[in-house]
């Protein structure tokens, strides 16, 4: 079954956004009738596509590989619900290794407000059967001194194990949490969130939008000793 995953050697495009503001941008909500709706594209998809249609990109050991989760990609049917997927071909290691998923929080929208998509990881077999499914690690905000934040999960992949590929999906579920980013971080459901990200203005960007796609950096590395 192998031979019906095939990978992708050319490397996912990796997009990278930089601004230089000057002075102060001020958003005058007064103007502001109704909260802005964000993207929801996935709602509209038929579901579902078929596991052999995936592609899997390569992960070597001790490399990061960039994916971003996009619309265009398959729609997949998890035991949480449907969503966009990308699919990781893992390295063939008798030895226990981690997995390292870093998602970027990154400003997609004109409101500046952030948002990045809280991954899951279902890891497959060489069958195409699920081995194990991550829907619900802790999550860890990483605010590195350059560049964007991160919102990290690790996973451990035991030795011996079958896991041959891992899909990296979210649910509907989750796009309706954001992290509140005031120390301690914490999980919140998004109640009258839209209403609080589009409506007021500083209040609400202390909180991280999960989203249904994004850009994640993952990196297979052996356990530090």
């Amino acid at each position: 079954m192998n031979a019906l995953i095939q990978p992708v050697f050319k490397a996912a495009p990796l997009l990278v956004t930089a601004a230089m503001l000057t002075g102060c941008i001020h958003f005058d909500h007064s103007l502001i009738t109704e909260p802005l709706q964000p993207s929801r594209s996935l709602a509209q998809r038929q579901c579902c596509d078929s596991l052999l249609e995936l592609k899997a990109h390569p992960l070597p050991l001790d490399q990061y590989v960039t994916l971003t989760v996009g619309r265009e990609d398959s729609v997949i049917e998890f035991r949480s619900g449907k969503s966009f997927t990308k699919a990781l071909e893992l390295p063939k290691l008798a030895s226990e290794y981690l997995l390292q998923f870093d998602s970027v929080v990154n400003y997609p929208r004109i409101d500046l407000f952030p948002e990045a998509m809280y991954p899951m990881v279902t890891l497959l077999d060489a069958n195409l059967n699920p081995v194990a499914i991550y829907d619900n690690e802790t999550l860890d905000l990483r605010k590195p001194v350059f560049g964007p934040n991160l919102l990290r999960i690790i996973l451990t992949v035991e030795p011996g194990s079958a896991a041959r590929y891992a899909l990296i999906h979210t649910s509907a579920g989750r796009t309706a949490q954001g992290l509140s980013v005031d120390p301690p971080y914490e999980v919140v459901q998004k109640d009258n969130f839209d209403g609080m990200l589009y409506g007021r203005p500083s209040q609400s960007r202390k909180k991280i939008h999960f989203s249904e796609t994004g850009m994640v950096n993952v990196l297979a590395y052996s356990r530090p000793d």
